[in-house]
C-alpha cells in the first residue's frame, strides 16, 4: 500500500505540474477560497493562481452581491471565529477591517461613563444588569425627613416604627432636601428631634448607618446624629470636627471612651452648603469603615480599637443635638437617615447613594441595563451594518422585547434599533443573535457605536459583541 502523501507534498507536486483544485460544489455548497489576493473587505478572491483555481465564479458573485442568506452566514461564521480567537487568546477589543470585536476581556470597549446598571464580571468576562437590591433588608430605622406639618411628629418608617418628636413644628424645619424634603436644624433655635431608645438601634455585632448631610457651618464641633449620652452610656455618634471640614465617627462597645473607636474623615471631605452622603459600616471586631459619597474614605485619623459590637445602652437617638448635653447643636440639613442591623455590601451602599441622586426606597433598586460601546471610526460613512451578539439567558428572555440592540454611525447621537434573529447556539449556554441594519436614514458619519438594553427586569449575560459595516 502506497504511503499517503502529506499536504505539503501534494501542494509541491501541484505547483510543479501547474495543476489546480477544481471546485465542483453546487450553488448551495460552501466554497473554501484560495489564500492569495486581497480579502481585506470580506470578498472572496476569484482570480486563478498557480496554486488554486476556482471556476464557480457565478456562485461567488452571488455570495458577494446579496445582503442576506449566504452572505449573512459567511459574515456570522467569520465573526464567530473572531470571537473564538479573542476568547482563547484573552484578547481585549480589537479592530477588523470595517469592523470591531469585543469579547469583554476588559472594559476598554465599553463606555462605562454613559452605561447604566451594568455589572462587569472580570472573572468570566461578561456584562449583566445590576441585580435588584432589597434595601429594606435589615433596615431598623428610616427617617426620610419629609415631615412638613403643623405638628412635631417625625415619621420613622421602618418596621420598628418608632416616630420621633421635634422641638418645633416640622413646617418650621422643612426645607428642600437631597431627594425630596429635608429637616433643617438651626443651632440658634436649639432644634432637635428625639426618637427615644429602642434595642433595635444598638447592641448588634454588625451595624450600618447611612445619611445625607448638608452643613451650614463647619467651623465648630457639632453633633448631627447620635445615640450617645454622658461618659458611660455611649453607643454611636456622628458630627463635624470643627476643623479641616471633616466629620467624626464614634462607635463604642462598652459605653465608655475606653471601648470607643473614633474616626475622623479625610481633610476637606465636607463643604458648607453641599450635600454629602455618609455610610458607616461596623463589621464587629473586624473593621469600622466610613464611605463618603459611595466610596471608602481614607481616614484623617483613627483612635481606639474596632468595637466588637455596639453597646446596648439606654441613651436616645437624637438628631441635631447630643442627648442631654448642650453646646453642640447642629447647623444644617439632614435627609434619608437609616440604620441597618447588618453589614451593608458595596452594592447596597452604591444603591442607597444611587450615583449621587439618593433614594428613599426601602425595597429595591437596580434593574434594567443600558450598555454603550465606545466609538470606532470607519474609513467612510457606512450605509449598512451587521451586529452579532453572544448572549446567555438567565431568565426566559424574549429578544427584541426583553433584549434590544441599536447601532449608530454618528457617535451615538442617532441610533437605529435592529431586529435581532436567533441564529443558533454558540455552545451549550450561549446563543448567537444577529441583525442587519440599514443606516442610510441616519445623519452621515463614521463614528460607529452600538447600544444594548435589557427590559422587564429580565436577567441575562452578554459575552461578546461584533459590529461590521459597509
Amino acid at each position: 500500500m502506497a504511503k499517503p502523501k502529506s499536504a505539503d507534498s501534494l501542494l509541491k507536486n501541484m505547483r510543479q505540474n501547474n495543476s489546480f483544485i477544481q471546485a465542483t460544489a453546487p450553488a448551495e455548497s460552501v466554497i473554501i477560497p484560495n489564500h492569495s489576493g486581497d480579502h481585506s473587505r470580506g470578498k472572496v478572491n476569484t482570480t486563478p493562481t498557480s496554486d488554486f483555481q476556482i471556476p464557480n465564479k457565478k456562485y461567488i458573485d452571488d455570495l458577494d452581491n446579496t445582503a442576506s442568506g449566504k452572505r449573512d452566514v459567511l459574515s456570522d461564521n467569520i465573526m464567530l471565529n473572531a470571537f473564538r480567537i479573542a476568547i482563547n487568546g484573552s484578547l481585549t477589543q480589537f479592530n477588523m477591517v470595517d469592523g470591531v470585536v469585543d469579547e469583554f476581556e476588559d472594559e476598554s470597549g465599553v463606555d462605562t461613563g454613559s452605561s447604566t446598571n451594568e455589572n462587569y464580571n472580570s472573572t468570566d468576562d461578561f456584562y449583566e444588569s445590576v441585580a435588584a437590591l432589597d434595601l429594606g433588608d435589615g433596615l431598623v430605622f428610616h427617617a426620610k425627613c419629609n415631615d412638613d406639618a403643623a405638628s412635631t411628629a417625625v415619621d420613622e418608617s421602618s418596621d420598628t416604627n418608632q416616630d420621633g418628636v421635634s422641638d418645633n413644628n416640622t413646617s418650621d424645619m422643612s426645607a428642600t432636601g437631597k431627594i425630596s424634603k429635608a429637616l433643617d436644624f438651626e443651632s440658634a433655635n436649639t432644634d432637635k428631634v428625639d426618637f427615644g431608645d429602642n434595642s433595635a438601634w444598638d447592641g448588634e455585632t454588625d451595624m450600618s448607618w447611612a445619611f445625607w448631610v448638608n452643613p451650614d457651618d463647619l467651623s465648630a464641633h457639632k453633633r448631627a446624629w447620635s445615640k450617645w449620652q454622658g461618659s458611660a452610656n455611649r453607643c454611636w455618634a456622628f458630627g463635624q470636627v470643627g476643623s479641616n471640614r471633616r466629620f467624626s465617627i464614634g462607635v463604642s462597645d462598652n459605653g465608655a471612651g475606653s471601648g470607643t473607636q473614633t474616626i475622623q474623615t479625610s481633610t476637606n471631605s465636607f463643604t458648607n452648603g453641599t450635600w454629602t452622603h455618609v455610610t458607616v459600616v461596623l463589621d464587629g471586631g473586624t473593621s469600622l469603615t466610613v464611605y463618603i459619597n459611595g466610596s471608602a474614605d481614607t481616614p484623617g485619623s483613627t483612635s481606639g480599637s474596632v468595637p466588637d459590637s455596639v453597646f446596648a445602652g439606654t441613651s436616645e437617638v437624637w438628631m441635631g443635638q447630643y442627648d442631654g448635653l448642650s453646646g453642640y447643636d447642629f447647623d444644617g440639613l439632614l435627609d434619608d437617615c437609616r440604620i441597618y442591623n447588618k453589614v451593608l455590601s458595596a452594592a447596597e451602599i452604591a444603591g442607597i447613594y444611587n450615583s449621587g441622586d439618593g433614594t428613599e426606597s426601602a425595597t429595591t433598586t437596580g434593574g434594567d441595563m443600558t450598555l454603550f460601546s465606545n466609538a470606532t471610526t470607519a474609513e467612510a460613512a457606512p450605509s449598512n451594518a451587521r451586529l452579532q451578539i453572544l448572549e446567555e439567558n438567565v431568565d426566559s428572555v424574549t429578544i427584541n422585547t426583553d433584549l434590544k440592540a441599536y447601532v449608530s454611525r454618528d457617535g451615538g447621537t442617532t441610533y437605529t434599533q435592529v431586529t435581532l434573529i436567533d441564529e443558533g447556539n454558540f455552545d451549550a449556554n450561549k446563543q448567537i443573535l444577529a441583525a442587519n441594519i440599514d443606516l442610510s436614514s441616519q445623519p452621515t458619519g463614521t463614528s460607529m457605536k452600538y447600544k444594548i438594553t435589557t427590559h422587564n427586569s429580565k436577567k441575562l449575560k452578554l459575552h461578546a459583541v461584533g459590529l461590521t459595516w459597509a
